[in-house]
């Protein structure tokens, strides 16, 4: 077989190895931001290769009828992908992964029509592929800054002077955004918005889980209204999340917050005693939250200087 004729296999070779990878193996639930990132990464590289592989089997200049039947398999293959993984424990369909694997195919319009181009059409090409590159890898490169910020400001866990901060957060009934309206320290405090759900407020996910040798958690919460707020602050460990996640398997305190700033500092050696029958493993400490039950009004508080000491 022609040198020329195993180039053309490379594709379809690297198709066969990634495509398991749909339904086996990535992130757990707390991995780092990045690595989910970089796992995503997998749906435009592999049909950019897809696209590849089709467009080489013409054996010429590839035409734009060729290419639009391409992007209806590359719908129809991403589609099915997505609702089997709806079906498989662990994953979840998403719609943004099909736009990946569409962006994957435009890579490899880019690629096959390279060489066929003009002067003047690649640098139409160039913008293209430059464009569709930045959108895939604005992800990965904001949360490894994020990531490189966290350990280097850490025992520090939120402040909210860095915009990607909001990255390692979760809304839950509630809508979070960095506010200059009140800040403790620095200038900027998350603006938490509340509703009046059973469970309204916000959980930091993402950030440096060993908190082994500190004694406390600090915190400043400012009660936006007149009236007292309470405030729960849960905490829990992975191995909380790996078993049936009882109340009694992990801290939960209720604070009443006056109105203005009220500074609250919590003893981790009560978070170590917290679950009933075992101790908390503080060198896998995985979510930290804050929110309100059953309010009657929306509510608003702000929330600042996180940190361990």
């Amino acid at each position: 077989m022609p040198l020329k004729r195993y180039y053309k296999l490379i594709p379809l070779a690297g198709m066969c190895l990634m495509f398991p990878f749909f339904f086996y193996g990535g992130p757990a639930g707390h991995s780092l931001r990045s690595f989910m990132a970089a796992w995503n990464l997998g749906h435009p590289l592999f049909f950019m290769l897809f696209t590849c592989y089709l467009g080489r089997m013409k054996a010429g200049k590839i035409s734009w009828a060729s290419i639009l039947r391409i992007f209806g398999l590359i719908l129809l293959i991403g589609s099915l992908i997505e609702i089997i993984q709806s079906g498989i424990a662990g994953r979840t369909a998403s719609s943004l992964d099909v736009v990946r694997d569409l962006m994957g195919g435009v890579l490899g319009v880019v690629w096959l029509r390279w060489s066929y181009s003009s002067l003047k059409a690649r640098l139409g090409l160039a913008l293209i592929a430059g464009t569709v590159l930045c959108w895939n890898l604005y992800p990965v490169t904001t949360a490894l800054v994020d990531e490189w910020q966290a350990k280097r400001d850490f025992p520090l866990l939120a402040g909210f002077e860095h915009p990607y901060e909001l990255s390692r957060w979760t809304e839950g009934n509630s809508v979070a955004r960095r506010s200059r309206d009140q800040a403790r320290q620095g200038h900027f405090s998350l603006r938490v918005s509340l509703n009046t759900a059973t469970y309204s407020g916000v959980h930091l996910e993402y950030f440096p889980h060993n908190w082994q040798g500190f004694s406390f958690l600090s915190f400043s919460i400012y009660n936006n209204v007149l009236s007292p707020l309470a405030v729960t602050v849960r905490i829990n460990d992975k191995k909380h999340e790996e078993r049936q996640q009882l109340y009694k398997d992990r801290y939960n305190r209720s604070f009443i917050l006056q109105h203005g700033w009220n500074d609250i500092k919590i003893s981790l050696a009560d978070v170590r005693n917290a679950p009933e029958n075992r101790e908390m493993n503080m060198s896998e400490i995985s979510e930290l939250g804050f929110f309100v039950i059953r309010q009657k009004t929306d509510k608003v508080f702000f929330l600042d200087a996180v940190r361990l000491i």
